[in-house]
């Protein structure tokens, strides 16, 4: 209460009366406190910094502004600023979405990851995941339907049971 009360501007008056205010409050309270030295050291405090408890008029508070950041430029603009009310705050004109450019992209074949095949004849869907590449995973479907490979998936299984095409 003391902080706003040295913070907010007020007229002799009501700062005296908001003082009185403070010292009732502390004493319905049982707190032991010496308001009026409080208020003194706060009020020396504030004098330090050259601004006026008793006026009417609120202090100047700074400004911001928003700048893009070039090195030492930014930093003298920015002195410069300050000298007629302005905080700056800097931010980057790049980020690092510029570098994902730069990235090899492979297609989504050559991804691993969670595939879906279904079947050109019914509404049968197999879904599958693999850690190789999804065309090597559709190559090897394709061989078991056509019985190159000894083993049968899941999908190759449907196919020939419901002797379906095996075409997606």
């Amino acid at each position: 209460m003391i902080h706003r009360l040295i913070n907010t501007p007020l007229s002799k008056k009501n700062f005296n009366h908001e003082v009185s205010n403070i010292k009732r409050i502390v004493a319905l309270n049982n707190i032991c406190i010496d308001v009026d030295k409080i208020i003194s050291r706060k009020l020396k405090r504030k004098a330090l910094d050259h601004t006026s408890t008793f006026s009417t008029a609120p202090s100047p508070r700074m400004k911001w502004i928003r700048l893009p950041f070039f090195g030492n430029v930014s930093y003298k603009l920015s002195h410069i600023l300050r000298n007629v009310g302005f905080r700056t705050a800097f931010y980057i004109l790049s980020n690092f979405s510029f570098l994902a450019r730069y990235k090899d992209s492979l297609p989504v074949s050559q991804k691993n990851g969670i595939y879906r095949i279904e079947c050109g004849e019914c509404d049968g869907v197999y879904i599958g995941q693999t850690g190789r590449n999804i065309d090597e995973r559709f190559r090897e479907h394709s061989h078991a339907v056509k019985n190159i490979l000894p083993h049968k998936s899941a999908f190759a299984k449907h196919v020939i049971d419901s002797d379906h095409d095996g075409r997606n």
